[in-house]
């Protein structure tokens, strides 16, 4: 009987969770990820990738000239195909670690170079892997940023171990993905040893597809999609959703804001924040709009921040900044760098909130949302009053110059307030520290609370109670002026019927907001990040601050501020 309940508690558990997602979407659905499978090492004899790899050499070398030429699709088609096995046979005989060595193996001696690191060649060796980008297998809709040409597509793969992110700041805890094209080069037999010398080449293909090789102007093929998927399709990222949402604390080490590429000081940053049950995957459309648009892709740099979104909104817009302030002195302590100094925020439902709370001031006013004191008369331990104090009163970051507000909550939605929400929205488990801060102002400092607040259990600071319109943290929000140029996306579900419309998560009186640069009226639902005209709005976005940023008025203010 006992056993009976407990199964009981945990299905009712299970299903109140998905219900709990269901109602409060935060994006579109997570489809699968392939990679196909290389067979291990230990399964595969010396001998047999020797001779793998020899075959592979030969293949490239008999249809090099042609496919260096472009004169023959077929030939280019078996020459790719060939680098992608030479690459899979090294992979089976060595670690890409190793990769440094020449190899002699059939009728050729293989190197890999080049002695000089960087753009536009990186070196072997300095990557946990390399995957043909051919091996990535997606079942998705989303548009592909790959192009036609010379060379193999793959990804370089370096792990997120202690030691790499102690050395690399932003590099994601499952390790960053980069595009580059892979070639290999044939010399001429050598008389003495008889062998033929072939070098494997690695492009860096995120700016440029160009290249330069044996003496001639090559176009190379390239996939700019695929590193994102891997990097954002794996259980790292895809388990953060739900479990962010419901456990927040056990997540808290996922938090931070990473890079898709090495830290660029003359690109802008371009900052997307997901929104709640949800992860940075719901913007990939986004970033393939931007590395598919040539102008877009040498100026901006994306970003992205990841956060479990069960956390109240004043902890996670308090964690965003701290992330925010921390990469600006990482990487421009002198406030020099031309592109960190002009960034862009783009937030998704509730991550628009926490990027509106980037670019105000607090002034008095979210203090006054929770209490009737100030806090240096609350009752309070010294970490929890620093930890109030910070998530309540902050400046604005000055180097976040626009916003983009995609699906925003600005003034809550009523979704929030339904009887089955407010039931199952005691799933999520606040962390430790958040429920030792209740107790002590209940206990403590229980007059000077606002007494709005306690229609709400726990004094509302589980992130879906922020979402209620009665919640007084929206009051506070609205009083303060934004202090950058903002946009605004807007689902309509294809009705037409702005502005009595709604995405069906957030109505439209709640996401619009006066004086907004533009307001775009998308025919898509609350999961509009993926949707084309959402896709398409961004870019003309991004262009039109390009504009501003490179007119001479602009040059002029800078240098006058300064």
């Amino acid at each position: 009987m006992a056993n009976s309940r407990l199964r009981l508690r945990i299905s009712s558990i299970s299903a109140g969770a998905i219900a709990l997602g269901l109602l409060l979407p935060g994006c579109a659905s997570t489809p699968n990820l392939i990679l196909q499978p290389v067979p291990s090492q230990a399964s595969t004899r010396r001998a047999e990738v020797e001779a793998r790899l020899a075959d592979a050499l030969h293949r490239a070398q008999i249809n090099y000239a042609s496919a260096l030429s472009g004169k023959s699709p077929e030939a280019r088609a078996q020459y790719t195909a060939a680098v992608s096995d030479a690459i899979d046979a090294m992979s089976l005989k060595a670690s890409t670690l190793q990769w440094s060595m020449p190899v002699d193996v059939g009728n050729y001696q293989l190197r890999f170079g080049p002695d000089n690191v960087g753009r536009p060649l990186w070196k072997a060796d300095r990557w946990n892997g390399i995957v043909p980008a051919s091996k990535v297998i997606r079942v998705h809709s989303a548009s592909r940023v790959v192009g036609n040409g010379f060379g193999c597509p793959v990804i370089l793969i370096m792990k997120g171990t202690d030691d790499v992110l102690q050395r690399y700041r932003a590099l994601p805890q499952n390790g960053i993905h980069l595009p580059a094209t892979a070639v290999l080069v044939f010399g001429e037999q050598q008389h003495r040893s008889g062998r033929r010398p072939v070098e494997l080449l690695l492009f860096n293909t995120r700016n440029s597809p160009i290249a330069q090789i044996d003496g001639r102007e090559v176009h190379l093929a390239f996939d700019l999609t695929a590193p994102l998927e891997l990097q954002f399709r794996n259980s790292f990222v895809l388990s953060l959703g739900l479990s962010g949402l419901l456990r927040p604390e056990q997540n808290a080490h996922r938090a931070g804001i990473f890079g898709t590429e090495p830290y660029d000081p003359n690109k802008i940053p371009v900052i997307f924040v997901h929104g709640l049950n949800s992860a940075p995957f719901t913007w990939q459309n986004a970033m393939n709009a931007i590395a598919a648009d040539p102008v877009l892709r040498a100026r901006y740099q994306i970003w992205y921040f990841i956060y479990p979104t069960g956390r109240g909104i004043s902890l996670s817009a308090l964690l965003l900044r701290q992330n925010l302030i921390s990469m600006q002195r990482y990487f421009d302590p002198k406030s020099v760098d031309p592109g960190i100094s002009q960034a862009v925020l783009i937030g998704h439902s509730m991550g628009g909130i926490l990027s509106r709370m980037q670019v105000i001031d607090s002034g008095d006013d979210f203090r006054r949302a929770y209490f009737n004191k100030p806090v240096a008369e609350l009752k309070l331990s010294a970490e929890n009053r620093a930890r109030v104090r910070a998530g309540l009163e902050f400046s604005r970051v000055p180097w976040i110059r626009r916003v983009v507000f995609a699906a925003t909550p600005h003034r809550g939605s009523q979704l929030a307030d339904l009887g089955i929400v407010r039931f199952l929205l005691f799933l999520i488990h606040i962390p430790v520290t958040t429920a030792e801060l209740v107790t002590e102002m209940t206990e403590f400092n229980f007059d000077a609370i606002n007494p709005e607040l306690h229609g709400f259990g726990g004094l509302g600071v589980r992130s879906v109670q922020y979402l209620s319109p009665r919640h007084p943290y929206f009051r506070a929000l609205n009083a303060r002026p934004i202090e950058v140029p903002f946009h605004s996306i807007i689902g309509d579900r294809g009705r037409g019927d702005t502005p009595n419309s709604s995405d069906g998560v957030v109505p439209y009186w709640s996401s619009h907001l006066e004086g907004a640069q533009s307001e775009k009226i998308v025919p898509a639902s609350h999961n509009l990040t993926e949707d084309p005209e959402t896709i398409k709005e961004i870019r003309r976005i991004l262009r039109e601050n390009l504009s501003r940023i490179d007119s001479p008025r602009h040059h002029t203010n800078r240098s006058r501020s300064r």
